[in-house]
């Protein structure tokens, strides 16, 4: 296994070059089979252990350090890779998925999906920041077998969704976070920020690709359960205070004027259909409304 240093370097080496396809998938499997062993039900027991405000954040962190150098990898596939990377992101996203059947604590349980939720979320940005909005899709719709649907997929979208909103309240009990609207949502705007600007160098523009990714995020989740219900992130609320600069209304008007020419809607997202974008973002807007 090599340092974690050298992963970083090695990958920024293997992505550019499609001779290294092979050496490219096996780093990651390397990396992945490195997290996986470390997320077992012997590092993070759901069972025996009382949920309280230390021990969440304790098991934040862990899952944090675990999974910081996968996301790094990921970060540079989503952002830099083409067609021929897809498989390996989809296997990124979906290996770390795989959680066995087991009884415990619901929220320990839930929480096992956190080191998804930040590979979506690093992912998903990365993309968005470089327009790969095929990588976009890759990382919010593969499918994934989940305990919550016998013997039947469904993009991973769907239970990060189902067991993060469980545990949005608890966000709160971070310090700094106690009294936000999305705590989660803005616990990782400050906790993702450093990795995706020394590997990108965002600067002032991580905001707003932040809040473009938490739209798609949201709009994605409703388009997949079939409802006008999303995640609400940051954005949900800029958007209530009527700015300027609203980062819907913007994703709104940029998907009217270039109709089935929109990059999001030629990647296959919302079915490849304008009139079903308009009509998720047309059902969401009376629910930011309802905030």
């Amino acid at each position: 296994m090599q340092q974690p240093t050298d992963v970083i370097e090695l990958a920024k080496e293997y992505i550019p070059d499609p001779r290294h396809r092979i050496k490219l998938d096996d780093l990651v499997v390397a990396v992945l089979r490195k997290v996986l062993s470390l997320t077992t039900a012997e590092h993070f027991p759901s069972e025996g252990v009382n949920f309280s405000p230390e021990e969440f954040a304790n098991r934040l962190s862990k899952y944090e350090s675990i999974i910081v150098d996968l996301q790094k990898i990921i970060i540079l596939i989503a952002h830099w890779g083409t067609e021929e990377h897809l498989p390996v992101l989809r296997k990124a996203v979906t290996r770390i998925a795989e959680h066995k059947r087991s009884n415990g604590l619901s929220g320990w349980l839930n929480l096992r999906w956190y080191p998804s939720l930040l590979l979506l979320y690093t992912g998903g940005i990365a993309a968005i920041a470089s327009d790969q909005y095929r990588n976009l899709a890759t990382i919010l719709t593969s499918l994934v077998d989940t305990e919550y649907r016998d013997d039947r997929t469904e993009p991973i979208i769907m239970p990060v969704v189902a067991t993060m909103t469980d545990l949005n309240d608890a966000f709160k009990l971070i310090p700094g976070h106690e009294r936000h609207y999305v705590p989660r949502s803005e616990y990782l705007f400050q906790l993702l920020r450093p990795d995706l600007d020394n590997l990108l160098f965002l600067g002032k523009s991580y905001e707003s690709l932040f809040d473009r990714f938490e739209i798609f995020f949201a709009l994605v989740y409703a388009d997949c359960n079939d409802r006008h219900w999303g995640p609400p992130g940051r954005f949900a609320y800029k958007y209530r205070r009527g700015s300027e600069a609203n980062p819907f209304v913007k994703v709104v008007e940029e998907a009217e004027s270039q109709g089935k020419e929109w990059a999001p809607l030629k990647a296959g997202l919302f079915r490849s259909s304008p009139d079903r974008f308009q009509k998720v973002s047309e059902q969401y807007v009376e629910l930011i409304g309802k905030l």
